[in-house]
């Protein structure tokens, strides 16, 4: 019945539905192919969490220095 009373919003509620199922379902083929090939190798951020005053700097400086000195 709504489609006899307005065919144009109809058709475009009908195109925007299969718009949406269509880009889901390219969004995961996508995930699917692509998700298994990301490379993360490259530069990477060490995080040192420092809570409260810092009263004793050498456990703090250890961390830093683990982290310069590894590769990745």
């Amino acid at each position: 019945m709504f489609s006899r009373r307005h065919p144009y919003l109809f058709s475009l509620l009908v195109l925007a539905a299969l718009g949406t199922v269509a880009s889901v379902c390219v969004s995961i083929m996508v995930t699917v192919v692509v998700g298994e090939q990301i490379d993360y190798s490259g530069e990477k951020v060490g995080v040192i969490e420092i809570v409260g005053a810092i009263v004793d700097s050498q456990t703090i400086v250890r961390q830093i220095k683990t982290f310069r000195e590894k590769k990745d």
